[in-house]
């Protein structure tokens, strides 16, 4: 695209803009949501208060749920592409496109400093890009800026259009309730806030006052209206997540993000609710997931672990190491738990995980601990430790995924891999299969070995 087509985009995009507001009565003092978000604001709201509990909990989210790099990813409304420059940072192929000028300039110097991808100028309602053209869509932005619930829908059918079926839609929506709460939390008198605050509760349009304060022309979804608009727009099943839960709310955010420690029990907080009805209501913003419909590869694929998969790998040690229901207070910074992902890449880390229709359902890896249970010929054999999430098992994926990692130690040049198991865990079965046998017994916990050399069919 030349600059003078990149100008002319732009000026269509602002004329686009504005006749949508003009028509249906939303201009903001003659402000359009464009020119809003031209007074700059966008670039540093993710990096502190409760946009960087919004940016941090979006980006758990997307690890957990989109298909792994080097899958083709587009951003719409991505703003001034801190995700999107994330995104490219673990591998991922990312296209920016946003309905702002000063957003795409934003984007694109991140681009040429940092990880790379491409920025445009786009409208989510016309998506200059080819059917079925990428991996998995997100659109953290759009369906809150788009009032009218007629362009909504074709802001959906746009992203079901460009990804490929069986592919991701990831979407995020601003709660009904998000002006209430934030106003009640705050202590606002204001009787123009809290009319608006009417108009939001009674049906979603958020129109701020005519000289723009309260933010800029909106629509606030509850979860049932997401979902609805996902499933009419063709995407089938759809799952909602709080992103934040009520505690966006919270006033020492930036204390708690200084400390590693009470971010972790934060975060671990949020997790534990986020796909409650009650959180989604008291959280600032909701985030929905879901597939195109349409011929997918429902097959089981196995590939190697890369970086961008570590916060699955220690989602999948907690299932590892705690039995079924609430874990206890602390388990992610249990050292039982960190030993098995702190420093990954160490000498004798590998690693691979499983995934089905685009999203992890499993992960195998192993790596020499500092009391490793049983000790080679040449030193302390690796350790194994092996998640699949629970709608999956007994389907064979922890088989898979065993003999995969036992494939990649013998190319590793690794003679054997160990295990610890209780011998009341029926999976000491899976593991004879695959050919690990048994090393020693010490009361009910079994070490097994298995020679990496061949993998057992």
């Amino acid at each position: 695209m030349s600059v003078l087509d990149a100008d002319e985009r732009s000026r269509t995009m602002l004329r686009t803009q504005a006749v949508r507001d003009a028509e249906r009565g939303w201009a903001l003092g003659g402000e359009s949501i464009i020119e809003f978000y031209e007074r700059g604001r966008e670039e540093a709201r993710l990096t502190s208060g409760d946009g960087v509990l919004e940016y941090e909990r979006t980006c758990l989210l997307l690890a957990r749920h989109l298909p792994p790099p080097p899958a083709r990813i587009l951003d719409v409304g991505g703003g001034t592409g801190r995700y999107a420059a994330w995104l490219a940072g673990l591998g991922y192929e990312v296209t920016l496109v946003d309905p702002v000028p000063l957003h795409i300039e934003q984007a694109k110097a991140r681009a040429a400093s940092g990880p790379s991808f491409e920025a445009t100028v786009g409208d989510a309602c016309a998506l200059d890009c080819a059917d079925s053209s990428f991996d998995a869509v997100i659109a953290l932005g759009p369906f809150y800026h788009l009032p009218d619930r007629n362009d909504r829908l074709q802001a959906w059918r746009e992203t079901v259009r460009v990804v490929r079926p069986g592919g991701i839609v990831v979407a995020a929506a601003i709660s009904r309730l998000a002006s209430l709460l934030d106003g009640a939390h705050r202590g606002i008198t204001d009787p123009a806030f809290w009319t608006i605050v009417e108009r939001d509760l009674r049906d979603g349009q958020h129109l701020p006052t005519d000289d723009g304060r309260y933010f800029t022309t909106a629509f606030f979804h509850t979860p049932e209206e997401l979902r609805t608009e996902a499933s009419d727009a063709g995407l089938i099943r759809a799952s909602l997540f709080a992103i934040e839960g009520p505690l966006w709310l919270l006033d020492d955010l930036d204390v708690r993000h200084a400390s590693p420690e009470r971010w972790r029990v934060l975060m671990d907080a949020i997790e534990r609710i986020e796909s409650e009805a009650s959180a989604m209501a008291a959280s600032n913003h909701i985030l929905l997931v879901a597939r195109r419909a349409g011929q997918s590869n429902d097959a089981l694929d196995v590939r190697p672990l890369v970086e961008s998969d570590l916060p699955f790998i220690a989602e999948m040690t907690l299932l590892a190491a705690f039995p079924p229901g609430p874990l206890p207070e602390g388990a992610r910074g249990k050292p039982r738990v960190v030993r098995w992902t702190q420093d990954w890449g160490r000498p004798g880390d590998a690693g691979v995980v499983a995934w089905r229709e685009g999203r992890l359902v499993g992960a195998a890896w192993c790596r020499v601990q500092e009391e490793a249970p049983v000790q080679g010929e040449d030193g302390p054999l690796p350790e194994v430790a092996i998640g699949v999430v629970p709608e999956e098992r007994s389907h064979g994926v922890g088989e898979r995924l065993l003999n995969a990692l036992v494939s990649q130690a013998a190319q590793a040049g690794q003679s054997a891999l160990s295990l610890t198991v209780n011998a009341q865990n029926p999976a000491h079965r899976l593991y004879e299969r695959v050919g690990f046998v048994l090393d020693r017994r010490d009361g009910d916990c079994l070490t097994m070995v298995k020679r990496a050399g061949c993998v057992k069919s």
